[in-house]
């Protein structure tokens, strides 16, 4: 019997082991998926904002004018 409680404890402790490797493995790429996020949002945001009809939106000449839209009536 002491030996099966043995054998069972030290397979824990290498699932144990193993568990933490994948941790570490999976903190790292989760760091690098939130790096590339971070630089694709940044660069995104840059894109939008440098196009000139977010820029300058066009003028309406009208207000209100657009039919089928709920208003006075």
């Amino acid at each position: 019997m002491d030996k099966a409680f043995r054998t069972e404890i030290v397979k824990i402790q290498e699932q144990a082991r193993s568990h933490a490797k994948s941790q570490l493995l999976h903190g790292s790429m989760l760091t690098e998926i939130l790096k590339m996020l971070k630089q694709s949002t940044l660069t995104n945001d840059d894109d939008i904002a440098n196009r000139p009809e977010v820029a300058n939106p066009p003028k309406v000449s009208e207000a209100g004018g657009s039919q089928g839209v709920a208003g006075h009536g």
